[in-house]
């Protein structure tokens, strides 16, 4: 599986097979913008993504966002490859001031004003851990390899790099079938901050600290016959 969305339960066939044995690694990408992504085992087919998150304001914030605002793709035009127009920012209801905000929007920003999208997530091991290019002796390009406690896919690059805890699994050899559930908690996901200004419109919409610690994973098997095991 290359891609899908996040929302709705998805089947994948691997292209060879798994054996019977321990996998204490599973690593997932996570789009954080509007945009779309080209697949490599069918090159004419695009991965188009919009991640978003739906947010109820307080009252007062009515004109939080005054307009929608289309994402450009490639800068210029505001429709994807698959005719899609995906938007950054987006009015749901302004008398309610519920707005709809790509997941770029509401990441934190670092000191210089770059956003700090956590992209790329291994589940492994028994602890939170953030690998940012250049903070605490990480370089600013390095290969996700080097930080992995097991063999596997590398990433050469800069990408944020995240651990979270995950026991593994040990696939059976009765094992036909398994079913991964990927939980993110978004109650009181989102944090809200006066911009110690008189005007709501500037003030600051962020996601809640340590946010990646809301995430979880976790594996079931299955028999041939649908039993769990």
């Amino acid at each position: 599986m290359q891609y899908g969305d996040f929302t709705t339960p998805l089947a994948a066939t691997p292209e060879g097979e798994i054996k019977a044995g321990t996998y204490s690694d599973f690593m997932i990408f996570f789009f954080s913008g509007p945009g779309v992504m080209g697949m490599s085992s069918t090159p004419d087919v695009f991965a188009e993504s919009s991640p978003v998150i739906v947010v109820d304001l307080p009252e007062g914030y009515e004109n939080y966002v005054a307009t929608d605002v289309p994402f450009k793709y490639d800068g210029t035009s505001t429709v994807t490859p698959g005719g899609n127009t995906f938007y950054t920012k987006k009015i749901v209801d302004s008398n309610n001031s519920i707005f709809q905000f790509s997941l770029s929007e509401l990441y934190p920003k670092d000191a210089s004003g770059n956003e700090m999208a956590l992209e790329v997530f291994n589940f492994t091991g028994t602890e939170y851990k953030v690998y940012a290019p250049g903070i605490d002796g990480v370089p600013e390009t390095y290969d996700i390899l080097d930080y992995k406690d097991t063999p596997g896919m590398g990433i050469l690059g800069n990408n944020i790099f995240t651990k979270v805890p995950w026991d593994g699994i040990t696939i059976l050899p009765e094992t036909a079938s398994v079913t991964f559930t990927l939980t993110w908690n978004l109650d009181g996901i989102l944090e809200l901050y006066d911009n110690k200004t008189s005007d709501v419109t500037d003030d600051i919409l962020v996601l809640a600290d340590r946010f990646w610690e809301r995430l979880s994973f976790s594996a079931v098997q299955y028999d041939i016959n649908g039993n769990q095991l």
